[in-house]
């Protein structure tokens, strides 16, 4: 499946610079992520929701935003996108230590989602 990383209206992309500032800090865990943004290519949605890695956020979620699931060394990244034609556009991206999402993390998300799906 294609994906490409959101960028905000002075161009500037939320997802890559959580990336680099997780390089920063963890490059063994970014290394893991490009392994799974490969893994994300080169399957299709319905091999991707079979093997459990992507799902959709519980609850009203009126634009229809997913997750991908990523093991990482010692923690978990969960990265938010919304599907727009063929293409994944991720929106969001979260390190966590538990299974349950913030209110916080998950309104960033839908306010991304909203202006994303606006874009043409």
């Amino acid at each position: 499946m294609d994906y490409k990383l959101w960028e905000n209206s002075p161009g500037r992309s939320p997802v890559k610079k959580e990336l680099l500032d997780l390089a920063q800090k963890d490059m063994q865990s970014v290394k893991a992520i490009g392994k799974n943004f490969k893994r994300f290519e080169k399957l299709s949605y319905e091999n991707l929701r079979k093997s459990k890695t992507i799902d959709k956020l519980q609850g009203k979620n009126p634009n229809k935003i997913h997750y991908y699931r990523i093991s990482l060394p010692k923690k978990i990244a969960r990265i938010f996108f919304i599907i727009k034609g063929s293409t994944a556009v991720f929106l969001h991206l979260i390190i966590k230590k538990s299974d349950d999402i913030k209110n916080k993390e998950r309104s960033t998300a839908e306010d991304r989602a909203k202006i994303a799906i606006l874009e043409e």
